[in-house]
């Protein structure tokens, strides 16, 4: 049976309040908070914020 991150990245219907799918989204806000926090001209470190903390899927996929 299909996780319902997998069944999201399938775009099938999915229960967004699924552990692991509420775990992503903190992350996320987590790594937006980070990156906002960055110098604009810094582009080193706004890269290593963003793509630091993203599994290489969803970076592979484009699904940001």
């Amino acid at each position: 049976m299909k996780s319902e991150k997998e069944k999201m990245l399938d775009v099938e219907l999915y229960n967004a309040a699924d552990p692991e799918l509420l775990n992503d989204r903190m992350n996320v806000r987590r790594l937006t908070r980070l990156f906002n926090h960055t110098i604009e001209t810094d582009e080193a470190q706004r890269t290593e914020k963003m793509v630091g903390g993203i599994p290489a899927r969803v970076i592979k996929e484009g699904s940001i």
